[in-house]
């Protein structure tokens, strides 16, 4: 998510529901603002790539982002449509592909001086759903601000489609010794509204 707020409208209602495409959720609580955007899927494993900002009806990604006005601290709360997969609602093979996917990421020696992921399969979202932790450090030398980035990113296949899949999470980045944002109990909420659209 990039760094600018421009595209971002503040959330005028924290008790307002955030619909894409048939799936809502309630926004972080918290001085968050949202934008809707055509998110491209063939981006990063442990949370999508920006796309272009567009209107609700085109959106397939919904972000949240909150940024400190005076560093580079920002943290950021997502979720994504994706469009159905060859492994359908399987839980054993969508795990076996995101590990897959989020091991090559995070050999990247290129950027990452530390990288570590655990990848399972977890309930916590009222469905089963894979699960990605991730804990990044870039190198001194990447050409742009170094920067701690944490985060956890659920797949979870959708109950209308089951081809279809639904990824929800939430990260922040902050630099090396500094303080990251409270966002653990803000995104809660977040997630929980997600989870509750389940039962």
């Amino acid at each position: 998510m990039e760094q600018s707020l421009r595209p971002f409208h503040p959330v005028p209602n924290e008790n307002e529901r955030y619909e894409l495409q048939g799936v809502s959720v309630l926004p972080p609580q918290g001085p968050w603002r949202f934008a809707f955007a055509r998110g491209n899927e063939s981006g990063s494993w442990l949370d999508p790539a920006d796309g272009d900002h567009v209107a609700r009806k085109h959106a397939n990604l919904l972000k949240f982002a909150r940024m400190a006005s005076t560093d580079y601290r920002r943290a950021g709360a997502f979720i994504l449509i994706r469009r159905p997969s060859i492994v359908g609602a399987d839980m054993v093979a969508l795990h076996a592909r995101v590990e897959q996917g989020v091991r090559a990421e995070i050999r990247d020696r290129l950027q990452y001086e530390r990288a570590e992921a655990d990848v399972s399969v977890d309930r916590s979202l009222g469905r089963p759903c894979v699960r990605v932790v991730f804990h990044t450090m870039d190198r001194p030398s990447w050409p742009t601000v170094r920067k701690v980035r944490r985060g956890t990113t659920f797949w979870c296949p959708a109950l209308t489609a089951t081809s279809r899949f639904v990824q929800i999470g939430f990260f922040d980045e902050f630099p090396p010794g500094a303080e990251p944002l409270p966002i653990e109990e803000e995104v809660g909420r977040f997630l929980g509204s997600f989870a509750a659209s389940a039962s």
